[in-house]
């Protein structure tokens, strides 16, 4: 679980067809090799870390149902740690599980990763998962 609040920005570093790695310094600061990192608010494994960087895998399903085999070396990337029971939690309820992508229609440069992306570039989407059960709920 994660609060979709952004922890830190990190830059991609490299990525291969299964592998993605970027600079981090809070964000893996008290990781373990399998802990969970969002990435863009995609919910993916590290298999790798140290003081300043980590490595995840990613899955043909995660490039096909987000941005993140869009992304190219230098780019941004929004990450989070999941939430920890002794956390306070001040944002939202998600997974990291993507329900979609959208495309930008209009800019207003202020903070996260998105201070480099352009119109038309894609974007990643999940909603809380309170509104989830919600939505759910009152359809019935």
């Amino acid at each position: 679980m994660f609060t979709g609040i952004v922890e830190e920005i990190g830059k991609v570093l490299n990525i291969t067809n299964d592998t993605l790695s970027f600079s981090a310094s809070k964000t893996v600061e008290d990781a373990l090799i399998g802990s969970s990192i969002c990435v863009n608010g995609v919910c993916l494994t590290l298999i790798s870390l140290n003081k300043s960087s980590g490595t995840v895998n990613i899955g043909p399903e995660t490039k096909k149902l987000s941005n993140i085999g869009e992304l190219k070396l230098n780019d941004l990337v929004n990450l989070e740690r999941p939430l920890s029971p002794q956390d306070r939690f001040g944002g939202h309820i998600v997974q990291g599980h993507i329900e979609g992508t959208c495309s930008i229609l209009n800019i207003k440069k202020k903070n996260t990763n998105l201070q480099n992306k352009k119109i038309g570039d894609r974007i990643n989407l999940e909603t809380d998962i309170v509104a989830r059960y919600i939505e759910k709920f009152l359809e019935k």
